[in-house]
C-alpha cells in the first residue's frame, strides 16, 4: 500500500482542544490560522468543536471527550461520572492510538488546551508537552478568593488539571487577569500570554453600541430559573434581552425577551449592541465581551469554580459582577452601575492576538530549537505508514 506522507517542509506540530464548550474552539481559529501557515499542523477534538473547525482546517481529526453533566445550572460530578464511565476503555484505547501515531509523525510538541487523551498519550510516546489554557491558573497562582466555602471547589479543579495534564513542559495561560504566582514557579516554565478573540470579534469594534439588548448566553440550558427571573427584571426595569443558549423560544414578556437559536453572526451583532452581557463565565465569552468594552454580568455554573473565579475577578476589575444565584435585584443593581464599568472596560487591555502567537512560538522554540524532533522520538523518516493511516482513522471511533 502507498505510503503517505506528512509535508517535509514543514516540522509537524499537534494542537489538542477540550471539547466541552464552544470557547475552545472560538479561540483556537485564530491559532490554527496563524500554525498552520509554519507547521504541518493536526487538530484533535470531538463533538460540536470538531463539526465546527473541521471546516476552518484541512487535518482536523475527531476524538473521544468527557461530555459534562448538569443539573439546573450545576454541573453534577457524579452524573458526569456515571454518564463517561462505560467509555473509559474506548479512552484507553484512543491513548495507545495515538501514542503510536504521535511516534509515526514525530511533531515538535504538542499544545494542548485541557485536553486528555494527547496529554496522556504524551507518556508515552515521549512528545513535549505545552499547556495553553486559563485553567493551569490553579495549580500555579496565589489566587484572592474571599470566600472560604469555594475552597474543596477549588482543590477539585487542582486535582483535574494534574490529571488532565500529567506532563507538562511548559504552562502558558492566556488569561484576563493575571495573579501573582507562587514562589516555586519559575518563569522558564510558566508564563502569562495575551488573549485572542476572534478577527469577527474585532471587526465589531466599530459598531459597537449600547442601544441594544441585553445580551444572555447560557453553556448549559439547565438554567431552569432563568425565564422567571428576566420576567421579572423586565418589570422592574426599562431592560429587554435576547437570549442564546436557553430552553426557552419564541418571545416572552411583551417581546421584551426574545429567545433565539445560535446564530454566530446575529450572536456578534448582538453583543455589540448590547449596553451589558449576561453569561454563565466563561473564558472565552469574558474574553469577547471585555474586547468590546461590555461589562459582564455573571451567574457561574455551580459548582465549576473556574467560572467562579472569573466572576470574582470581573469584580476586583471593576468591570462586572459574579453573583451565585442571579435574580432581578442583582440585574437591577448592575444597571445601575453599567456606565462606569462601560469605561473601565473600554480602557481594559487584554486582547493580543500577535502577542499570544509569538510567545507560543517562542515556547515551541525552546522546546524544539528549529523545529528538531525531539531525540526520544527518534530519527527516522517522516512517513506515515498504513497502520498509521488506520491509526489516524480510528481516532475518533466509538
Amino acid at each position: 500500500m502507498q505510503l503517505i506522507k506528512t509535508h517535509h517542509e514543514k516540522p509537524t506540530l499537534f494542537l489538542s482542544l477540550a471539547s466541552e464548550g464552544m470557547g475552545h474552539a472560538t479561540r483556537a481559529r485564530t491559532l490554527i490560522q496563524h500554525l498552520g501557515h509554519v507547521y504541518d499542523l493536526h487538530v484533535f477534538c470531538g463533538g460540536k468543536v470538531y463539526r465546527y473547525l473541521k471546516d476552518f482546517h484541512h487535518q482536523v481529526h475527531e476524538i473521544p471527550y468527557v461530555k459534562l453533566s448538569y443539573r439546573n445550572n450545576r454541573m453534577s460530578l457524579w452524573a458526569t461520572v456515571r454518564s463517561e464511565a462505560p467509555k473509559v476503555v474506548s479512552f484507553l484505547r484512543r491513548i495507545f492510538q495515538m501514542a503510536r501515531l504521535t511516534r509515526r509523525l514525530k511533531p515538535v510538541a504538542l499544545i494542548s488546551d485541557f485536553e486528555f487523551i494527547s496529554s496522556w498519550s504524551a507518556l508515552l510516546s515521549g512528545v513535549k508537552v505545552i499547556s495553553f489554557d486559563n485553567m493551569h491558573l490553579h495549580p500555579y497562582a496565589e489566587l484572592d478568593d474571599p470566600n472560604p466555602e469555594n475552597q474543596k471547589a477549588a482543590k477539585m479543579v487542582r486535582r483535574i488539571c494534574r490529571v488532565n495534564l500529567p506532563i507538562k513542559h511548559k504552562v502558558l495561560v492566556s488569561s484576563f487577569f493575571t495573579p501573582t504566582l507562587k514562589q516555586h514557579v519559575c518563569e522558564d516554565f510558566f508564563r502569562y500570554i495575551p488573549c485572542s478573540v476572534r478577527d469577527e470579534v474585532l471587526l465589531r469594534k466599530n459598531k459597537v453600541s449600547n442601544d441594544g439588548p441585553v445580551l444572555v448566553y447560557q453553556t448549559s440550558q439547565s438554567n431552569n430559573d432563568l425565564h422567571e427571573t428576566l420576567e421579572r427584571a423586565v418589570a422592574e426595569t426599562q431592560l429587554s434581552f435576547t437570549v442564546y443558549g436557553s430552553s426557552g423560544k419564541g418571545t416572552a414578556a411583551g417581546g421584551r425577551i426574545h429567545y433565539r437559536p445560535f446564530d454566530d453572526t446575529a450572536f456578534l451583532d448582538d453583543m455589540a449592541a448590547a449596553p451589558f452581557v449576561m453569561i454563565n463565565g466563561g473564558h472565552s465569552a469574558i474574553c469577547e465581551a471585555l474586547s468590546l468594552g461590555k461589562p459582564i454580568l455573571a451567574e457561574p455554573i455551580q459548582a465549576q469554580y473556574e467560572q467562579i473565579l472569573n466572576g470574582i475577578y470581573l469584580e476586583k476589575l471593576g468591570v462586572g459582577l459574579g453573583v451565585q444565584k442571579l435574580t432581578a435585584a442583582h440585574i437591577k443593581h448592575f444597571e445601575s452601575c453599567v456606565p462606569l464599568m462601560q469605561r473601565r472596560a473600554a480602557q481594559l487591555d487584554v486582547v493580543d492576538t500577535e502577542g499570544m502567537i509569538r510567545e507560543i512560538r517562542r515556547a515551541i522554540e525552546e522546546l524544539s530549537p528549529s523545529g528538531k524532533v525531539p531525540r526520544r522520538m527518534g530519527q527516522k523518516s517522516r512517513l506515515l505508514s498504513p497502520m498509521g493511516t488506520r491509526a489516524l482513522a480510528g481516532l475518533g471511533r466509538r
